[in-house]
């Protein structure tokens, strides 16, 4: 197998021997702006924190169907309880 290479110029024109007999459909789209990693301003970017963080035990958590099997086990691999 061989591959030839086709060359991209900055100005979007193609040239290299990959070109030979071959047809390229070009198609461009516009790109969304760059973000300002300098700290400066930073609208839209940021999210508030969440305020309602609540902690939670592995005790009070149950399956929302019937599908699964409650496991109240130490994990995954956790000897069985009686």
């Amino acid at each position: 197998m061989r591959i030839d290479p086709i060359i991209v110029a900055p100005d979007g024109s193609l040239s290299g021997p990959g070109m030979a007999c071959t047809t390229v459909a070009k198609q461009t789209y516009a790109l969304p702006a760059r973000p300002n990693l300098d700290g400066g301003d930073a609208a839209g970017m940021s999210q508030p924190a969440p305020t309602d963080v609540r902690p939670i035990s592995n005790s009070t958590l149950t399956p929302a169907d019937s599908v699964g099997a409650p496991v109240n086990s130490g994990g995954f691999l956790a000897r069985r309880r009686p």
